[in-house]
């Protein structure tokens, strides 16, 4: 429920209280007491909402001025512009398949030559069939292999 509903909720319970308690004056002893046992819980009622309304409006502050406090990190660049592992940066690493190395080795040499970060080099130099250079890439004996794909 939304602040301002919970507000309107509890206005709606004041009117009813009032309500009860108007008739309390016009009624007889015994209805009147039951009309302001009614209108005490209409009364309870509107607190606790009015109560869970400002709990609620102090959350809502509370967050903004974390927000606000928060750095804005700069914004990502689009897709086209982000940095992606290349093959070429594969080849000229492995010297097209001339040199072995083990996979930190690897991912250094990789990090010179492509200006990626270590994550982007090591899921580079994933060796499953699913990765995107997988096919490329064996792993034996600690050594990583590269073969160059063969362009058909």
């Amino acid at each position: 429920m939304s602040i301002r509903e919970l507000i309107e909720h509890a206005q709606n319970l004041v009117a009813f209280a009032k309500s009860d308690l108007y008739q309390c004056n016009t009624s007889e002893p015994l209805d009147a007491k039951i009309l302001s046992g009614f209108a005490l819980k209409n009364i309870n009622a509107a607190r606790e909402l009015l109560y869970r309304a400002s709990i609620t409006l102090e959350n809502a502050r509370n967050k903004i001025e974390v927000e606000q406090r928060r750095p804005q990190s700069p914004p990502r660049p689009p897709p086209e512009h982000r940095g992606r592992m290349k093959l070429e940066c594969l080849a000229s690493v492995f010297d097209n398949g001339q040199k072995a190395m083990p996979r930190s080795q690897a991912v250094r040499e990789l990090m010179r030559v492509s200006g990626l970060k270590m994550t982007a080099c090591y899921a580079a130099l994933v060796t499953d069939s699913y990765s995107r250079y997988g096919c490329c890439l064996q792993e034996i004996a600690g050594n990583l292999y590269f073969s160059p794909p063969i362009k058909t």
